[in-house]
């Protein structure tokens, strides 16, 4: 549960971590839960203040089936056939118009007579990088914009649908937001038990998102009386009487609980990457809080118990070993402290580390094939990591680094086979011909 101060933050993180990738599939979306009249579309507006930009709100209650994908129109094409575009609705067209104004003044293109239709979209300027974004959101010449989708549960079914492939793919007909628009959405509480009429999401709908739960506070709500100068009475009111501020209704509240999916720990992941990264964003006071809102994050997507769990792993001496751990130091061994937690380390996690030591080989190849020094270096380290495997994960490892094959086409396994022994190579051999045997090739 977030008050309103706090999803403000975390809204932002969430939604400003976008900024980091360009892979739509896995785009980050607050959605924000609470009781009606909390303020939860007061949380984008702060945002948008935060960052120089605009909100524009869609209320999901108030849309046609249709009225937010565009109505269709005939016309004749150049060689005189009938065909139909989208009327986009309004707030798509505003974007659409500042997209190719943005385009303008940065690419001077020489023909931009043609207008946003289905997939072709000659104005977009989606593939740059993150330092690239924050220097354009930051010096003013990219205004954000944040689509509030408020109330995307209070709809007509159709409606609801054409709403959530709307948020979920970031495109309307074809037409793909560019990367400074960002989407908050927002649903009252929506339970079997709720008091609200709503439609009810399913678990893959919910896993999109990242879902806070905001509920009210007398201090938050006493601060922003008194900012807006509300009347005295009013104020001391409810700073005497907090139970008046808002309906203590158990069936107004959201009682779903997150739950863990490898979607959601690909979303806390990039969360994590932009730990710091996004910091320019923050005032320093925020910057302070960070680690409690990232804690906030994680629980919301996955759960309190898978979160408590990672964080505990996280204190844990004997963590998994990773490759760059084994790596990354100039050292012609293992360290024993390392060596010590490969040896405790289970069959599972031992595959795991294995997994990252030939992603690291394979990423790090034609550094090791022009520099002979520390090509050895690895070579040695590799050797040294094969003899603390067990037998079963020996084999495993090495079936791995047989099969891995470079972008030239090279076998990874042809970079280290000087240092694998006579007996590991046997082990191999032995297992590739049982395989065979399994599928009747021998």
């Amino acid at each position: 549960m977030a008050t309103i101060n706090e999803a403000i933050r975390i809204c932002k993180r969430i939604m400003l971590t976008n900024l980091l990738t360009n892979d739509y599939s896995i785009a980050l979306t607050p959605l924000l839960s609470g009781k009606h009249g909390i303020g939860k579309s007061q949380v984008a507006k702060n945002i948008a203040k935060d960052i120089h930009g605009t909100v524009m709100t869609i209320e999901g209650g108030t849309l046609k089936e249709g009225e937010i994908t565009g109505i269709p129109y005939q016309y004749k094409n150049d060689y005189g056939d009938i065909e139909f575009r989208f009327l986009p609705y309004y707030i798509v067209q505003r974007i659409q118009k500042a997209e190719q104004l943005l385009y303008d003044s940065e690419k001077k293109a020489d023909d931009l007579e043609s207008i946003l239709d289905g997939e072709e979209n000659k104005f977009s300027s989606n593939d740059l990088s993150f330092k690239q974004k924050v220097d354009l959101i930051q010096s003013g010449k990219v205004k954000p914009v944040i689509l509030f989708f408020d109330e995307i549960n209070r709809t007509d079914t159709a409606v609801f649908r054409e709403l959530m492939n709307v948020i979920l793919t970031r495109t309307i007909n074809g037409y793909r937001f560019p990367w400074w628009v960002f989407i908050i959405a927002a649903m009252n509480p929506s339970t079997q038990s709720s008091m609200y009429a709503t439609n009810e999401m399913d678990p893959a709908q919910l896993d999109r998102f990242i879902k806070i739960k905001v509920h009210e506070s007398v201090e938050e709500w006493a601060s922003f009386a008194i900012e807006n100068h509300f009347e005295k009475s009013v104020i001391e009111f409810i700073a005497n009487t907090p139970d008046a501020l808002s309906p203590n209704e158990k069936l107004l509240e959201d009682d779903e609980l997150p739950l863990p999916s490898p979607r959601g720990w690909h979303m806390i992941d990039l969360i994590l990457k932009g730990r710091n990264q996004l910091d320019c964003f923050f005032t320093s006071a925020e910057c302070k809080l960070k680690d409690g809102d990232i804690r906030s994050i994680i629980s919301a997507k996955v759960g309190g118990e898978a979160s408590t769990m990672y964080y505990s792993h996280l204190s844990n001496p004997t963590k998994l070993v990773l490759a760059d751990e084994i790596f990354n130091n100039k050292s012609d061994t293992i360290d024993q402290k390392l060596r010590l937690r490969l040896q405790q380390q289970s069959t599972a996690k031992n595959a795991v580390t294995s997994k990252s030591i030939i992603a690291f080989l394979n990423s790090h190849a034609s550094e090791l094939k022009n520099d002979l020094a520390l090509l050895k270096q690895v070579q040695q380290k590799l050797a040294f990591y094969i003899g603390l495997l067990d037998h079963s994960s020996r084999l495993m490892f090495l079936q791995s680094l047989v099969n891995e094959e470079l972008p030239n086409g090279d076998s990874l396994y042809d970079y280290f086979y000087e240092v694998l022994s006579d007996e590991f190579l046997e082990q191999l051999q032995q297992n590739n011909m049982n395989d065979a045997l399994v599928r009747g090739e021998l």
